[in-house]
């Protein structure tokens, strides 16, 4: 049964499948689980995933297992060579890239003329209810963190509660998630503007730049919301992703 997480990112998929023509040469970056490219490859594309070798563990990321062959490389220079793929995709990975002008560059050089880059990104939206929401959900994780503690007290050590100070004061703060100083830079690093121009600037031509599916947080707020519901907000409050694609 897939997680909450891996529905999403297949309705998210679902948006920009047309730009998948089976038998398509394809290359994933930040494939992590490979839980999308395990969906492209099922549609009859020839999937190349790729990520960085110090990527978390899927299940840390709730994925529930590692789902496609995922090679690693240095997060900089595609091991590649020029014009080899019919489309470019990534999701929700590319913006931990320092320098978004030579990683699309780099887009550029392997992707064959006329060919399709993909990036499915958070949207600033996103962001801001993120950030709403992430001290409301902190007090339900620690009252259920609580609850968990006072069945096992006896049981702890010195070592265990200094691991759970520790983790305690990671999750207080409202940390950004890509290398941006703080949550309020990220906003503006999500902005659809700034990826369109970076789009231009690297040789694309834009062709769609659209809202995602669905309304959701980082932390996964009310989990139960049915699909229908998140689309609704989505249009209502803003969809939680959007889908950039241009063309060389």
């Amino acid at each position: 049964m897939e997680t909450l997480l891996e529905r999403i990112r297949r309705a998210e998929l679902d948006c920009v499948r047309k730009y998948f023509a089976p038998g398509a040469r394809v290359l994933e970056i930040g494939g992590g689980s490979g839980f999308q490219a395990s969906l492209l490859a099922e549609h009859g594309c020839e999937v190349t995933s790729i990520d960085v070798a110090t990527r978390p563990d899927p299940r840390a990321q709730r994925y529930a297992r590692q789902y496609y062959p995922v090679s690693t490389y240095d997060g900089s220079r595609l091991p590649f060579a020029e014009a080899g793929f019919d489309v470019v995709f990534s999701s929700h990975a590319l913006y931990h890239a320092c320098t978004l002008e030579s990683m699309l560059a780099e887009i550029r050089r392997v992707l064959r003329p006329e060919g399709f880059v993909i990036l499915i990104l958070p949207a600033s939206s996103w962001r801001v209810y993120t950030s709403l929401l992430h001290y409301p959900d902190l007090v339900r994780k620690v009252i259920a963190r609580l609850s968990r503690n006072s069945a096992r007290k006896g049981a702890e050590t010195d070592t265990t509660r200094s691991a759970q100070r520790a983790r305690l004061r990671d999750v207080l703060a409202n940390r950004p998630i890509s290398p941006a100083p703080n949550v309020f830079a990220e906003w503006g690093m999500f902005r659809r503007g700034r990826w369109s121009s970076a789009f231009i600037a690297a040789g694309f031509e834009v062709r769609a730049l659209c809202g995602g599916p669905l309304f959701y947080t980082g932390q996964l707020f009310a989990p139960e919301l049915p699909f229908g519901a998140r689309a609704a907000l989505a249009r209502i409050m803003g969809a939680s992703s959007f889908v950039c694609v241009g063309r060389r």
